[in-house]
């Protein structure tokens, strides 16, 4: 049963709450909060999580598949304030939530079609897996966005596509634009007969100009299709965004740059003045 807005409402103010409380000393987390706020300025956001980080066109691209492919079961790693959860649950008729922090849970309580399971993924997926299989036959989606580290993106995408699925699912993978993760995606075990299409750029990233993230390559999602039959053909992993990243990862390091060669040419001048 879905939130009333009451409900709602109240539950958006704990979480900012929650927040507020966390960035009150560190000013990673105040940038990260004017973020928040900077994306969910639309009204049309006004029934979804505000601390949802994810941008405009991941928000796009994952209201898209989720209304197209219409999931009932779906597996998220990596909840953190419950922003992609909140809308997963509006749709699924049940969201299973994979992370490594116990207070996940407690934020996302007030969901009733949710359950946490507090763990490290790819040793959490097998059993869970396992359970879909048999209480409802499988799952339709699911969306990696825990461990940023190359092996860990690959790890848990590995864990996910080892076994044939019952039926045909969807994985997600966010941050694909991140050079770590992008590597770990690649580098997951994607030749299997079940595994149809491969897209890594299904939205693509941004080179970020907030300054607790200047010049870092985020966002994005990949996208991979399951299914319980065998492709016909040969398997293709394609990269639509290919050149767009090759550039920003050029030019990344020039931008980086660029504060240390004025730091760099003001002590010169104040040398040279001595």
């Amino acid at each position: 049963m879905p939130l009333s807005v009451t409900d709602r409402n109240r539950w958006f103010s704990k979480l900012r709450t929650e927040y507020l409380a966390d960035a009150v000393n560190n000013a990673y987390l105040q940038h990260e909060l004017n973020l928040f706020d900077e994306r969910h300025r639309f009204s049309l956001y006004s029934q979804l999580n505000p601390m949802w980080l994810m941008d405009h066109n991941e928000r796009a691209g994952l209201y898209m598949l989720v209304d197209l492919t219409r999931p009932r079961i779906v597996i998220e790693i990596g909840a953190r304030f419950a922003g992609t959860t909140a809308l997963f649950s509006q749709f699924a008729d049940h969201v299973y939530v994979v992370d490594i922090d116990p207070q996940v849970r407690e934020r996302c309580e007030p969901l009733g079609n949710v359950t946490v399971l507090i763990g490290n993924s790819p040793e959490v997926l097998p059993s869970l897996i396992d359970h879909l299989s048999a209480a409802h036959g499988g799952w339709d989606l699911a969306l990696v966005d825990g461990d940023h580290s190359a092996a860990g993106v690959r790890n848990d995408l590995n864990a996910l596509i080892e076994r044939r699925p019952l039926r045909r699912a969807y994985v997600v993978m966010h941050d694909s634009f991140n050079p770590e993760c992008r590597k770990g995606i690649l580098e997951a075990h994607w030749d299997r007969p079940w595994v149809h299409a491969v897209e890594i750029d299904f939205t693509i990233g941004n080179l970020m100009p907030q300054p607790h993230v200047f010049a870092e390559m985020w966002g994005g999602l990949a996208l991979g299709e399951i299914s319980e039959v065998d492709r016909t053909g040969p398997l293709q992993v394609t990269q639509t965004g290919r050149l767009a990243f090759e550039a920003a990862v050029r030019h990344r390091s020039r931008l980086k740059s660029r504060p240390i060669k004025r730091i760099a040419s003001r002590i010169a001048r104040m040398v040279g003045g001595v």
